[in-house]
Parts: structure tokens; C-alpha cells; sequence
């Protein structure tokens, strides 16, 4: 993964010392599940017609999905998707 070469190269490099890789590389997973996050929510404001109401939907659900716990799921990609499906049932419920 990205992540792993690019936390790989920062010790390399001198930017992050050794013992700290670990902390690193799942700070960068956390950051790409966000902004994949944001990405897709936006964009499906954008397909019912208000990117404006996307990025506050987004705003909404980023500490609801952060602190209110609920579901979790076994990997990912189960959780983007299942994400993104309550964020549809919203989208449809709002326009």
C-alpha cells in the first residue's frame, strides 16, 4: 500500500524515525479514509444536484462517524460502502 512505501521512504529519508513508522502509516490510512470520505460524499451531493449540500452533509456525518461508534465493519471496503449507502439514504431523504 501507499502508505507503507511512502512511511517506508520518510524513515529512509530520515523524516521519521523508526520507531515511530508505525504511528505514521496508520495516521496516512486514517487521512485517505477521510478525504475518500469527503470525496464521495461531495460527489454525491453533486449527483443529486448541490455539491454546497454534499460538503455540509459531509461535515455532519465526519464527527458522527468519528465519536457516535454503531457498526463496525470487518474491512474497508465494507465500511466505505456501507458509508456510503447510509449517505445516499440521507441524500434521498433531504432533495
Amino acid at each position: 500500500m501507499w502508505t507503507q512505501r511512502f512511511t517506508d521512504q520518510s524513515i529512509k529519508d530520515g523524516v521519521v524515525a523508526p520507531e515511530d513508522a508505525e504511528i505514521v502509516r496508520y495516521g496516512l490510512e486514517a487521512l485517505a479514509d477521510n478525504v475518500l470520505a469527503f470525496l464521495l460524499t461531495t460527489l454525491i451531493g453533486f449527483f443529486y444536484g448541490s455539491l454546497l449540500s454534499g460538503i455540509a452533509l459531509w461535515m455532519l456525518t465526519f464527527p458522527l462517524r468519528k465519536y457516535a461508534g454503531g457498526y463496525h465493519a470487518k474491512t474497508k471496503g465494507q465500511c466505505l460502502t456501507c458509508y456510503n449507502k447510509v449517505v445516499t439514504v440521507v441524500a434521498n431523504k433531504i432533495y
